[in-house]
């Protein structure tokens, strides 16, 4: 996957994957389908195991690439007002747990009654990338936390994390597409597309998304959005 990001044109073939993915669904839907049928007849086999989890990331990163070949028009027909404020507050919330169990601090700061015009799946898909990239790489027993204030017009979403260090280059290309760059904490989880979807959500909107380090301890990304995009 590295690879793709460094091709000429990739951007094209990404934007044009819609299509393709749906119609790479059916077989890999057969396959995991196929795959837990002799699971059943042969109970415990890895190599049956593997293939039904790389199945799943496989269709897991189909369904993200589509999403993101189909941003704009997906986003641009959603658009309503919602409350911002009370969306992030629940979307947090099921973070807590989850930042408790690594025996992580998880704080909130979260100012209340902001309405805003915008897709409201999309911004809560923004938030959780940046709230699980930041609990997935935040140091062992450190600390996480989320803002959300309005400035004027707009309105700022802030997401920070302490950190042990970071690989050089992280900063430069961490919203590009199938960048990763510290595959050893992110466990192979993911397919260093999570960030890129976070930008795109964003840049649909018409906001800016940016992230700095402070003495190489602290992350901070911060989205900043129009109250009506």
């Amino acid at each position: 996957m590295e690879l793709l990001r460094d091709l000429p044109g990739h951007d094209v073939c990404i934007d044009g994957f819609g299509n393709a993915g749906h119609e790479l669904k059916t077989p890999l839907t057969i396959i995991d389908a196929d795959a837990e049928l002799l699971e059943m007849d042969v109970p415990g086999n890895e190599w049956l195991t593997d293939i039904r989890c790389q199945t799943r990331r496989l269709s897991d990163l189909t369904h993200d690439l589509i999403f993101l070949s189909r941003m704009e028009e997906q986003i641009s027909s959603r658009r309503i007002e919602f409350p911002l404020s009370d969306a992030v507050s629940e979307c947090a919330a099921s973070f807590q747990a989850v930042a408790k169990t690594q025996d992580k601090t998880f704080i909130t700061s979260i100012e209340p009654m902001i309405s805003f015009v915008g897709d409201e799946n999309g911004i809560l898909r923004l938030l959780s990338i940046l709230l699980d990239n930041a609990i997935k790489y935040s140091s062992d027993g450190g600390t996480i936390s989320l803002s959300l204030a309005c400035q004027g017009k707009k309105v700022r979403m802030t997401v920070e994390n302490s950190l042990d260090g970071m690989v050089p280059g992280t900063l430069e290309n961490m919203f590009e597409r199938f960048y990763r760059g510290d595959v050893s904490r992110s466990r192979q989880e993911g397919h260093g597309i999570g960030l890129a979807i976070a930008k795109a959500v964003v840049e649909a909107h018409r906001g800016k998304i940016s992230a700095a380090v402070k003495e190489g301890k602290t992350m901070t990304v911060s989205v900043i959005l129009p109250l009506q995009a």
